[in-house]
């Protein structure tokens, strides 16, 4: 479900209990773009509508710009361009 609603590249889906942590490059117009732009990093979840339909809640936790780490407060730890914790 994650793959089919994202726009953009996804390099990484992690499973971090009730949300799903997802790094993708944002939509380009040419691969050569994808280098120069930033990894950028969504908290998934599913939610339960009142109709009973389950729909998924992206919420957008930062960019990630290459040859970096930036400090996630949502899971309390560095995550880097190159998916490797700080």
């Amino acid at each position: 479900m994650i793959r089919s609603e994202a726009k953009g590249e996804i390099i990484d889906i992690e499973n971090c209990g009730t949300d799903t942590l997802v790094r993708k490059y944002p939509p380009s117009q040419k691969s050569s773009e994808q280098s120069t732009q930033p990894l950028s990093i969504y908290s998934v979840r599913r939610e339960k509508q009142l109709d009973g339909e389950e729909t998924l809640h992206w919420t957008f936790l930062g960019d990630v710009p290459k040859q970096s780490t930036v400090e996630c407060e949502y899971r309390g730890e560095g995550i880097s361009h190159d998916n490797e914790g700080a």
